[in-house]
């Protein structure tokens, strides 16, 4: 009986024949109808490279640092030698709440589920700089969260303990004044910004190409399109 349990549980698929590459390109050529694979089924990414719809065994014959280890230069399979079997990746799911009560609500209801980090996307009025009450009525809320003071960031994130659960904000030109929104809010709270993890995203390039509030773009402009504040 357990010899049939533990056959039962653990497959062999041998009953599958090997299918070799030839015959399965050619049913998949059958179902395009004459469509071209190339661009049916392969897809290019913005590093023009070619992700194709399968891959085999001799397709990473000759690539370097496959007997790499984790923990190990160059850091292929993770920088710690154990990855994430020690830590756990973090969970942060965006919530489209435009306002910091109805975000807050949220937020718990997900961190009671499995959630554990924060990800706070920002509506276009935040993200300019501008606050709510000066900016355009059809762009508060739109788009993402609404935080014009250290008084909003704190509704928010109301009894979230921010020394424990990560952050992750994307905040574009606008990193540097929620950086400082947020080191307000932790001094206010006795916390140290030294323990927080997390990190406050920028993108200056993209913000500007985007509709916005015709606000003053002041040194808000950091160097570096896509960089990220480091918070731990």
């Amino acid at each position: 009986m357990s010899n049939q349990q533990t056959d039962a549980a653990t497959p062999t698929f041998n009953e599958f024949p090997p299918t070799p590459y030839e015959a399965w390109r050619k049913a998949i050529d059958k179902v395009l109808k004459g469509a071209p694979f190339e661009k049916r089924l392969i897809t290019k990414t913005y590093e023009d490279i070619d992700l194709q719809p399968m891959y085999r065994q001799e397709d990473i014959e000759g690539l370097p640092h496959l007997d790499g280890l984790p923990g190990f230069a160059p850091y292929l399979r993770a920088t710690t030698p154990m990855g994430y079997a020690v830590s756990s990746w973090d969970v942060a799911q965006e919530m489209p709440y435009s306002t910091p009560a109805a975000f807050n609500t949220a937020l718990k209801a997900d961190l009671e589920r499995g959630q554990n980090a924060v990800n706070i996307v920002l509506d276009r009025p935040t993200l300019a700089g501008v606050d709510a009450d000066q900016a355009e009525a059809d762009d508060v809320g739109k788009g993402g969260l609404s935080i014009s003071s250290v008084a909003d960031l704190a509704a928010a994130l109301d009894g979230v303990d921010l020394e424990k659960t990560p952050i992750f904000i994307q905040a574009s030109t606008s990193a540097l004044t929620f950086t400082a929104l947020l080191a307000a809010l932790l001094k206010q709270q006795g916390k140290s910004l030294a323990k927080i993890r997390g990190a406050i995203g920028m993108d200056p390039l993209g913000q500007p190409g985007s509709r916005r509030p015709p606000a003053a773009r002041s040194g808000r402009h950091l160097r570096g399109d896509g960089a990220a504040c480091d918070l731990g």
